[in-house]
């Protein structure tokens, strides 16, 4: 499930699973209003994290100002639940994770990226302008290290401040594995 205002889940072939999936929105008497495939932008279904029984949360997938805002490994855009067109997109080049974890209300998709061994995430706003044309909200420090780590399991954005958190938790107090990193903008 990505969302329940408006209803927008993924759904998955049942012999092909996440290899052929789909995002769908029903109507307001639970008719299909409108199907996505992202795939051949690249996209792989919920930032390939996999599926569970039932509905789960579909990391990767934020809806909101009628659109689909959907991420992956080196990727992020925005789809139009009218039309299905993807209306704007980006791509990195040295393949982390693109998440979108909110909005602006016009237009802009706010996008967590992901952490290398060497730098930093960042976070960023997508606006129409495609490539080139974001905004940065929030440069990571220097922690690059304990970022990665968290392998940006989960990523949320609450109250301004970006939580990253790792997928699983090995129990390992030995290899001292992050549990969270949180990253907000400082004073001015």
């Amino acid at each position: 499930m990505a969302s329940v205002d408006p209803v927008v889940y993924t759904s998955v072939d049942n012999d092909r699973l996440t290899d052929d999936w789909r995002i769908v929105a029903p109507g307001p008497r639970g008719e299909v209003r409108r199907t996505i495939d992202p795939r051949p932008q690249g996209f792989e279904h919920c930032v390939h994290s996999g599926i569970d029984a039932g509905l789960q949360p579909c990391p990767g997938i934020v809806v909101g100002h009628g659109l689909v805002h959907v991420g992956g490994t080196d990727r992020a855009g925005a789809y139009d639940l009218a039309s299905g067109k993807l209306l704007r997109g980006i791509r990195t080049h040295d393949g982390r994770t693109l998440t979108p974890v909110g909005f602006r209300a016009a237009p802009g998709t706010i996008v967590y990226e992901s952490a290398t061994p060497s730098r930093p995430g960042r976070t960023f706003v997508l606006d129409g302008g495609g490539a080139g044309g974001e905004e940065v909200l929030l440069r990571h420090p220097a922690a690059a290290g304990a970022e990665y780590d968290t392998g940006a399991g989960r990523v949320l954005r609450v109250g301004g401040r970006v939580v990253v958190t790792p997928a699983h938790v090995s129990g390992d107090d030995a290899r001292r594995q992050p549990r969270m990193a949180s990253f907000a903008p400082g004073p001015d």
